[in-house]
């Protein structure tokens, strides 16, 4: 699966977990790839970040689902002004700014960008780019697929950006490490940014597209960029596969140099070959959800949403499906515990989820629904209790969750199937809310505060039909846009424990979205061609192929 970057899922959802068990169809471009390294005197790396299918050329950074972004690759193209070190509370890499300051108590935030940087056509940047790059949002909602409450942007000189909030924002500073800049000279002519598809991107990052086909895609040294020496690596290839299995199949023979997807077996498929290969996990830097439409009857009805979280058997899910990668999240407050133990009210720190399929169907026997055909329940009006839960196929992991999930359902008295279907179609599908139930998730920092907003803030919902960027199950609630509104204007830790125990509140008492488990990080490489990779004697950041964190990883490598 692809851990939402909300990306992918925001879904900021999008890391490989892959399948369960090496199969066919390894793609042809690896020998593409491989013939090309082999006659060249470049340094160069191929890549397998998310087997999501055939590629479609597009790299536009306002968009979550085209190629470019979904395999990672969008990062190396454009830039934030800063970014995060996910293993690290507070590091932060200053990037295209070099400093920034809150001011106005928080609600202006005061960007100081670099000189000396040029886009990749050769034209200068500066702090005009990062207003514009704001206001276009500003003009143009959609492409806030970050989720940024802002009012305004400005350049009162060229290296420095102001950007303006309704409010105190101390806490959306992560969402804003997260926006990609775009040159104002080449976005100022563009009707529709929307859908524009920007095949041939100009940014100012340390790569640019040299070729694209739906099979490979090759990214080369900038030679505009502003990091003196670097990259290092002189080319990336980016190849595509259909399926985790296929991808697995790749991997296993050694040709592939940095992945992000999912085997069951990567200790005797990959590194018990050589010396050369290794396989990096890291602590949970995501929360998983299984998200209920709550536009669909009768998923609008709060005793449905507490009996799912019953249904689930978190412990045969990690261990079965996601082969203990992931950790179950038994707090009913989506909290990870103990990683978050500081912001748990004490009220909600004895409750756990429990699998019990037995007392969530008495449960929704109280509430109406009665025993029908072959034992299954009906809803209150009579019509059979059916529930599809939709996946990404080619994520065989989630997919086999699901299956399971359905199975521990069918106990309970709920007719479910599965539903599995293309990685851009399950995107749009949960983005525009066609779906019943599905999978949904977020990366976080040090605090709850970016997966409670991403999963409860009402203003990044949208009708069904319409693309949401955030609360993708569209829960409305004045409570939980009044909570985050207040944990984003402090930084005051006793207030900030006062707002998230109300939004624990809701998690527990309203079940917008049920608990699944936490998410860690994890990559394979080799150091055949490179070494510098992150390690825990220096984990200067989460080792995994996405936007925009990759960029800080490439950088720190050097031809082996």
């Amino acid at each position: 699966m692809t851990l939402f970057h909300k990306k992918t899922l925001r879904f900021k959802v999008s890391l490989s977990l892959a399948g369960m068990a090496l199969a066919v169809m390894a793609c042809p471009s690896i020998s593409s790839a491989a013939t090309l390294r082999a006659n060249s005197s470049q340094s160069e790396l191929t890549i397998i970040a998310d087997p999501a299918g055939p590629f479609a050329d597009g790299w536009n950074p306002f968009s979550l689902s085209n190629s470019a972004y979904v395999q990672g690759a969008t990062g190396l193209v454009y830039e934030p002004l800063m970014q995060y070190n996910l293993l690290k509370t507070g590091q932060i890499y200053p990037w295209l700014a070099t400093s920034w300051s809150w001011a106005s108590g928080g609600t202006e935030l005061v960007v100081h960008t670099r000189t000396g940087v040029k886009w990749s056509d050769g034209k200068p940047f500066s702090a005009a780019d990062v207003a514009f790059t704001f206001n276009l949002m500003r003009k143009f909602p959609a492409l806030d697929v970050n989720g940024v409450t802002f009012t305004s942007a400005s350049a009162p000189s060229p290296t420095e950006a102001i950007i303006k909030f309704p409010h105190a924002a101390y806490t959306q500073l992560f969402d804003i490490s997260q926006v990609l800049i775009v040159p104002q000279h080449i976005w100022a002519s563009i009707s529709n940014p929307v859908t524009y598809v920007d095949d041939n991107p100009v940014g100012s990052g340390p790569y640019t597209v040299s070729s694209f086909s739906a099979a490979e895609f090759t990214l080369v040294r900038n030679p505009h960029y502003w990091q003196p020496g670097l990259p290092k690596i002189d080319a990336l290839h980016f190849l595509s596969y259909a399926s985790n299995p296929s991808a697995g199949l790749a991997i296993s023979t050694g040709t592939i140099d940095w992945n992000t997807v999912f085997m069951p077996n990567y200790k005797t498929g990959f590194v018990d070959k050589d010396s050369s290969k290794h396989f990096e996990t890291v602590a949970p830097i995501g929360n998983f959800y299984m998200c209920p439409n709550l536009t669909q009857y009768p998923f609008s009805m709060t005793v449905v949403r507490k009996a799912l979280g019953e249904m689930i058997d978190r412990n045969t899910i990690t261990t079965e499906g996601e082969h203990g990668f992931f950790s179950p999240t038994y707090s009913p407050t989506g909290l990870t515990l103990p990683r978050w133990s500081t912001w748990l009210a004490p009220q909600y720190a004895g409750l756990t989820l429990k699998y019990d399929p037995s007392a969530a169907k008495a449960m929704l026997e109280k509430a109406g629904f009665k025993a029908g055909a072959g034992g299954m329940l009906d809803e209150p009006n009579g019509s059979p209790f059916t529930i599809t839960i939709l996946g990404p196929s080619p994520y065989t992991d989630w997919m086999t969750d699901a299956q399971l999930m359905a199975s521990e359902m069918r106990q309970a008295g709920i007719a479910t199937t599965v539903t599995g279907v293309s990685v851009s179609e399950w995107t749009n599908d949960y983005t525009v809310g066609n779906y019943q139930y599905t999978f949904c998730g977020q990366f976080t920092t040090n605090d709850p505060y970016s997966i409670y907003n991403y999963m409860l803030n009402s203003s990044l919902t949208a009708p069904v039909g319409k693309g949401a960027v955030g609360d993708v199950e569209r829960f409305y609630s004045k409570q939980a846009d009044a909570a985050l509104t207040a944990a984003s204007s402090t930084d005051n830790s006793a207030q900030l424990l006062k707002d998230y125990t109300a939004l624990e509140s809701i998690m527990v008492n309203q079940v917008p979205a049920i608990p699944l488990f936490d998410g860690g990080e994890w990559a394979g490489y080799t150091t055949v061609h490179a070494v510098g990779w992150p390690s825990a004697s220096d984990p200067y950041e989460a080792n995994a192929v996405f936007s925009p964190w990759d960029e800080v990883i490439v950088l720190r490598l050097r031809p082996a």
